[in-house]
């Protein structure tokens, strides 16, 4: 009797729930979002390369995924929950940093070996409040073997043309270019007074 009473009362229970899943409710729509690298880095890259770099890791907060990040204060930031990244940050920051080392500087890559390393911290890839403006910062070591050659924290904002998420992205994309600008400027005149 005590067994055919739990049939009972979870085929109830399974009723209800196939009600609640069937309901028709409306779709969740999630936003992705990708700031592109606007190259307004002029192409300098004349002659023979003078360095030789390897890029190294490139580190997030794990708050830096693909939930898009703004700053409400000092000490708090909310993640976007329909609004996203295409890619992760530090995947946008690799792409800008090659951009800006190797295509617009005469610097060399190198892909495998010793040498010259630059890792890279990615400390902010935000929205920033009132006024509405893309911010990031980027903190940077190139470093051989033996010692830590330079070291320092770029940060860029840029304001937003509007406060429409697709705006404040572009304005993070400007921010993130002329923070890698800034920071391959740093690497070759650091390795030319090497």
């Amino acid at each position: 009797m005590k067994w055919l009473a739990l049939v009972a009362v979870a085929t109830c229970a399974l009723q209800g729930a196939g009600c609640a899943l069937t309901r028709k409710s409306a779709p969740v729509d999630v936003h992705y979002y990708s700031p592109a690298i606007t190259a307004d880095v002029q192409t300098t890259a004349q002659g023979p390369p003078r360095a030789r770099v390897r890029l190294g890791r490139i580190t997030t907060g794990s708050h830096l995924r693909y939930a898009i990040a703004r700053r409400t204060s000092a000490v708090q930031l909310q993640l976007y929950e329909l609004d996203r990244w295409t890619d992760t940050p530090d995947v946008y920051v690799q792409r800008s940093l090659e951009h800006a080392l190797f295509e617009a500087k005469p610097i060399e890559q190198a892909t495998s070996g010793g040498g010259i390393f630059l890792d890279v911290d990615v400390l902010a890839f935000e929205e920033v409040g009132s006024p509405p403006a893309g911010r990031v910062q980027l903190r940077y070591r190139l470093r051989d073997n033996e010692s830590v050659l330079a070291a320092d924290t770029v940060t860029i904002v840029r304001p937003s043309r509007s406060a429409r998420l697709a705006d404040v992205v572009v304005a993070i994309g400007s921010a993130l270019d002329a923070a890698t600008a800034q920071i391959a400027e740093r690497v070759l005149v650091a390795l030319e007074r090497r």
